[in-house]
């Protein structure tokens, strides 16, 4: 491991969970120490009919309802254990078709990390997850000596997703300040055809190992 990449952060905590699916669909969440308030679950439930999910500053995903895992197929049945976001950014080989324009979203990844590690220095997990991508993916660790700082709070992505093709879905991220830096990301369709894909993926949910 390169030296200087868990400056400013703890060891990592271990055994904080799997995202699994339940029969007969519904939410899906990662169970473990880190918990995820019932108003909360209560609101990523009710957003049911878009994507959404609740993230913490490493981009560990806590809770997500069923169409987000329709439409980030990586996300669930982590052989790991915790399913994160900027893990599957870099280390999942399905994101680089699943995102056309991968190299935006690889930036703006590291970019929301080095934001979160600004504001929450002593969170260990990102720390952590720093630690495994810098070691893991050399890309990674370009992107990350670069330095550059972002706050991800709204925009555009696109997708070619497996079931439902090509089309751009605006998101909104919205920050709990008072649950350890949670922050609850919301996906909305942004033209017609992103509807339809939307209502293709809610129809044919991506079938996931029991775990």
């Amino acid at each position: 491991m390169r030296s200087g990449v868990l400056t400013g952060y703890r060891a990592a905590r271990s055994g904080e969970g799997i995202l699994t699916r339940r029969r007969g669909g519904g939410l899906r969440r990662a169970v473990g120490v880190r918990r995820v308030r019932p108003d909360v679950r209560r609101l990523l439930d009710a957003v049911g009919a878009v994507p959404a999910y609740v993230l913490d500053p490493g981009m560990d995903v806590l809770a997500a309802n069923e169409l987000a895992l329709a439409l980030v197929p990586g996300l669930a049945g982590v052989p790991a254990g915790k399913p994160n976001i900027a893990r599957h950014i870099f280390l999942d080989a399905q994101a680089r078709s699943l995102y056309p324009q991968w190299d935006q979203v690889a930036r703006q990844t590291i970019g929301y990390l080095r934001f979160s590690a600004a504001r929450h220095v002593h969170h260990s997990r990102l720390g952590h997850v720093v630690a495994e991508l810098s070691a893991a993916s050399s890309e990674f660790r370009i992107l990350w000596a670069a330095q550059e700082v972002q706050e991800k709070t709204y925009g555009t992505k696109s997708f070619e997703h497996p079931l439902a093709g090509r089309f751009d879905l605006a998101y909104e991220t919205l920050s709990f300040p008072g649950d350890e830096g949670q922050s609850l990301v919301i996906f909305s369709a942004v033209h017609g055809s992103a509807r339809s894909a939307l209502k293709r993926l809610s129809a044919s949910p991506m079938e996931y190992p029991q775990r």
